[in-house]
């Protein structure tokens, strides 16, 4: 064990593991532990009531937690937001280490959700003790920020339509939901000079 033995004379006994102290930094926050818990995004993970547990646990703890991109855009912003009743959650169970990391993809910057995060008062203890941090995510491999995959059934798939691209690849009532933007109808030629024909959407349009 590395500086076991200027352990042991220091304690004056053998050291025993409540001796180690594991304290750390994780992104600029003060961690008793050398842990953090990633990013819930928009999945049923990320709204549900196992993100709020997740988060409460995370501030018990005192880790850093990171809530994941296209929360907001996704389930809304109002008052039953899960982006801040998870910081809400987190906050209650804190003990002052820690802190909050949120993610912003394109679809987030379109929906400003980082003022919506920095101008709630939910999020007033973080801010003024400087335990708020802001994830730019400008790429994720093949992806230019726009976020991943999630499967809906076809009452959520058909109000987040107009604006993520959906595609009924599954079987039964669930669809596939891309974070990329949903695309418009192609018309014609004959449709943009006046006529009502139109040419068919491609089944991977959304």
């Amino acid at each position: 064990m590395p500086e076991r033995l200027g352990k042991l004379i220091e304690l004056g006994r053998e050291p025993g593991h409540d001796d180690v102290d594991l304290t750390t930094t994780v992104g600029g926050f003060r961690s008793p532990l050398p842990l953090y818990l990633s990013a819930f995004g928009s999945t049923r993970l990320g709204a549900r009531e196992l993100s709020t547990a997740a988060s409460a646990q995370a501030g018990r703890l005192g880790i850093p937690m990171v809530i994941g991109e296209n929360v907001v855009p996704v389930h809304g912003a109002g008052a039953a937001s899960p982006m801040l009743a998870r910081i809400e959650t987190y906050l209650a169970a804190s003990g002052g280490t820690g802190g909050v990391v949120v993610q912003q993809s394109t679809e987030d910057a379109d929906a400003e959700v980082w003022n919506l995060v920095y101008s709630s008062p939910l999020a007033t203890p973080l801010l003024e003790t400087g335990r708020l941090a802001f994830e730019l995510k400008i790429g994720q491999g093949a992806k230019p920020g726009l976020g991943g995959m999630t499967v809906l059934d076809a009452a959520e798939a058909e109000r987040l339509r107009d604006r993520f691209a959906v595609h009924p690849v599954l079987d039964g009532d669930h669809v596939l939901r891309c974070a990329t933007p949903a695309r418009s109808p192609r018309r014609s030629s004959a449709s943009r000079s006046g006529s009502c024909a139109t040419t068919s959407r491609a089944p991977w349009s959304g």
